[in-house]
């Protein structure tokens, strides 16, 4: 019989030598037995390599049994749907972490009798919300209880609030269990809150402070995680590190978690920057989080975004951040749109002292609302940054707002991401634009423009004059307005930073961007995100960096079809590189090079003087195309930082 491993993927197969005819095994020794035997010896003696997770299949049951005997599989990986419980329990050897990848898991003291055998000690099971029909509970509650886990993750199940409480109960009950998980499960909101009732009192999990979830459609809760032992170690390290930055996202706080996490903030010398994106709080916690709001003297900061904060909540909040003395940056979700919500919420803006920039999310701003907002907007000189994110507007509202614009003292940025308008509303948007005296930046992501709109936009870019920055990430809902775009922005003469994302290039499309970028004389900063380049318009990106002459950083992320960069296409930007003067930072991504690719550009790598930043890590080559990589750019002295190919 001859052996055959595959490191990479952990197989071995097995076949029968031709002298036996196909049938049974041949006793007569093969000339190459010698060498085949000194080659599983050269395996087995780097089969290090080989260590970590490694995914079950039926094919492959006796390369993962070889590695279960080596002492090499650390984690197994088992789709349910391929390989059943019977082929998982005829294994034998040591298995720290069990995957379960699948929703419907049968003979399950079969599987717990494995387990302990094998000394599984973390598991985690991928439902991915299949299997409606099947209550998940028992058989979860089963596994926590009758095995001595250190860690577990149940993914993607749909729970009910029994079911959701009998896993929970079992958790706090398991004397073993460090580490809780409920990731990208579903319950209803009564079910999370019996949830982090029930982790509130744990005193085995040391993580049951803080219960994370994500809000999904009607009346249902995604639980996104449920904050690990060693989350919570880390915001017990707080207070003894010099701290700038905390991001909890998606987090149902309960009172022991508020209470640690107010008591920082009021500590902390050094805190600048706070965000609970997407965070439930109680009231009382509520009222304790503004309170370490308005008298923190560091902090610069804060992001409320989808929050869940009732009307009397936010009331609360928007107090706090009209009274704290440092406060720059605010991001909010408007929960109350009422007369007097808005009314605080203008009052906030126009009164904080030291407040510059406003982000607010998923509004619908009631026309009294509206009216107060603009003003707050208009007279506030300290507002530099205004981004209303996923909001719409009517046509009488998008007046209002550039009523406001037109007048705001000191705006200088302005983000519109995903918000809405009629042809109308976008014309009388693009006058305001053209009339604001100190706006630099615009950010227009996913905003749909008509091709009668386009028009009027364009010409508010030629008039401003002062417009500096634009992101036109997917703004048409039109595919061939982008000739028209290309066109008018020669014409925007101001322009130094250019984002286009998810435009799709053709050849010609792509040399049109060239020639456009060319009469842009101030051009340093393009973003070519997510956009599908065609394999006969990679040239063009060449043509760009040669012709822009002042670009100093150019990203862009390719979506070719089978994912290599030709050898041609790579050597026309590496010899685009040799001439710029200017690139000093330059990402791409999407894209797989070749050997010989990636020698030619790290060639010219190392000839460009004036780069400093080169970003590769979303692009592919192989072992030793990074070698050669990595060899130019440690000679390559002028670079700053470097992000290797994954």
């Amino acid at each position: 019989t001859r052996i055959s491993l595959d490191p990479g993927g952990g197989e071995v197969r097995s076949e029968q030598g031709a002298e036996s005819g196909g049938g049974g095994r041949s006793n007569k020794a093969g000339a190459g037995d010698s060498d085949a035997w000194a080659a599983f010896q050269s395996w087995q003696a780097g089969a290090t390599e080989m260590r970590g997770c490694w995914t079950l299949r039926k094919e492959n049951v006796l390369g993962v049994q070889l590695g279960l005997s080596l002492g090499l599989v650390e984690a197994l990986r088992v789709g349910l749907e391929i390989c059943g419980v019977e082929v998982v329990t005829a294994l034998r050897g040591p298995v720290h972490h069990l995957i379960l990848k699948g929703g419907r898991l049968t003979k399950v003291p079969d599987l717990l009798e494995w387990m302990r055998l094998c000394e599984v000690r973390r598991l985690t099971w991928d439902n991915n919300l299949e299997q409606d029909e099947v209550d998940a509970a028992p058989i979860c509650t089963t596994l926590v209880e009758q095995l001595e886990l250190e860690f577990v993750s149940f993914q993607g199940f749909r729970l009910t609030d029994a079911g959701i409480e009998k896993i929970a109960a079992a958790a706090c009950g398991a004397a073993s269990l460090q580490d809780f998980q409920l990731d990208g499960c579903e319950c209803s909101r009564a079910g999370v809150e019996k949830l982090g009732e029930a982790l509130q009192g744990a005193s085995s999990l040391p993580g049951a402070d803080v219960i994370g979830f994500q809000p999904c459609k009607g009346a249902v809760v995604r639980l996104d995680h449920v904050t690990t032992e060693q989350a919570v170690k880390h915001l017990k390290a707080l207070n003894n590190e010099e701290v700038e930055n905390v991001r909890i996202h998606n987090c149902f706080v309960t009172n022991t978690g508020a209470d640690k996490l107010v008591g920082f903030i009021k500590e902390s010398q050094t805190l600048r920057r706070l965000d609970l994106a997407g965070c439930l709080f109680f009231t009382r916690d509520v009222n304790k989080l503004a309170e370490a709001i308005r008298q923190s003297s560091s902090l610069q900061s804060v992001d409320l975004r989808a929050s869940f904060f009732t009307a009397f909540d936010m009331a609360t909040i928007l107090e706090a951040i009209r009274n704290a003395p440092s406060l720059q940056t605010i991001v909010v979700e408007v929960c109350d749109t009422s007369d007097s919500g808005m009314e605080r919420l203008s009052e906030a803006i126009l009164h904080a002292a030291s407040l510059e920039s406003v982000a607010l999310h998923g509004c619908k701003f009631p026309d009294s609302g509206m009216c107060k907002l603009a003003e707050a907007i208009r007279h506030a000189a300290g507002l530099r940054s205004l981004d209303l994110h996923d909001c719409h507007f009517d046509d009488d509202r998008a007046q209002q707002l550039a009523g406001a614009i037109k007048e705001a003292p000191a705006l200088q940025s302005f983000g519109l991401h995903n918000c809405r308008f009629s042809d109308a509303g976008m014309r009388q948007l693009s006058a305001g634009v053209a009339q604001a005296p100190a706006l630099r930046s615009i950010d227009l992501h996913e905003c749909r423009f008509s091709k009668q709109t386009l028009a009027g936009f364009l010409n508010a870019i030629r008039i401003s004059g002062s417009l500096k920055s634009i992101d036109l990430g997917g703004v048409f809902g039109e595919p061939n307005s982008l000739p028209d775009l290309l066109k008018g922005l020669q014409h925007a003469s101001s322009l130094e930073e250019l984002v286009l994302q998810d435009f799709q290039f053709l050849a010609d499309r792509l040399e049109m961007l060239a020639v456009s970028l060319r009469q842009i004389p101030g051009l340093k900063n393009l973003i070519l995100a997510h956009c599908d380049v065609a394999v006969g318009a990679v040239d063009s990106v060449a043509s760009i960096l040669a012709g822009a002459r002042r670009l100093e950083s150019f990203a862009v992320r390719f979506n070719l079809a089978d994912g290599d960069l030709p050898d041609g296409s790579v050597l026309s930007l590496a010899a685009a590189l040799r001439r710029s003067k200017t690139l000093r930072r330059l990402r791409i991504a999407g894209c797989d090079f070749s050997e010989r690719g990636i020698q030619k550009l790290s060639e010219a790598i190392q000839d460009a003087s004036q780069l400093r930043h080169v970003d590769f890590r979303l692009c592919g080559c192989s072992k030793a195309g990074k070698e050669i990589l990595a060899k130019a750019i440690r000679s390559a002295d002028h670079l700053h930082s470097v992000a290797l190919p994954c």
